[in-house]
């Protein structure tokens, strides 16, 4: 009997070791649109999920219970920023992590409206050119992070980048 207790409590430990040795960086992205950038850009290198869900207003949201195990369990954090996520620092300071906070806006100036001379408007994904400021940023931060597939990353980046330009080229709309 005790033999088979040693051979399960080997096995578990393997099985932990190989576990932790096997896992994915954990991408958590505030809003759906740079989740969906992480995901290409990404791969199969990488877990994500999101914070705000498809539907909702991330102006107004409230944070969940579930949303403090998200963000404790991060290891990177894509940030819109402009006041985008008014709820997420809060979040963020009462959850402890040690998760890596990135602002995938940084190096855009945000979009301004002369009404509206002291606010400045956090949607700044409109301007099409600012879609790729943000992927660069999610890739650069993949790299960082997890250089192993830095690679792979770029490749994935380059890719999207040159798929992005040529919606942009090819758009009605300019």
């Amino acid at each position: 009997m005790n033999l088979k207790h040693e051979k399960i409590s080997i096995y578990l430990f393997l099985l932990c070791v190989f576990s932790a040795l096997d896992a994915k960086p954990k991408i958590l992205a505030t809003a759906s649109m740079w989740a969906d950038m992480s995901r290409v850009i990404g791969g199969a290198y990488i877990d994500v999920e999101t914070i705000v869900p498809i539907g909702s207003d991330p102006h107004l949201y409230e944070p969940t219970p579930n949303d403090v195990r998200k963000v404790n369990e991060a290891d990177l954090i894509f940030i819109n920023g402009f006041t985008f996520e008014g709820w997420l620092q809060k979040l963020i300071n009462s959850s402890g992590t040690k998760a890596k906070s990135v602002i995938i806006t940084e190096g855009i100036s945000p979009i301004t409206n002369p009404h509206f001379k002291n606010s400045t408007d956090p949607h700044a994904w409109m301007d099409a050119l600012h879609g790729i400021i943000y992927a660069e940023h999610i890739a650069k931060s993949l790299i960082a992070f997890d250089p192993e597939h830095a690679a792979n990353y770029q490749s994935n980046f380059e890719a999207y980048k040159k798929n992005w330009k040529h919606c942009i080229n090819t758009s009605s709309i300019k």
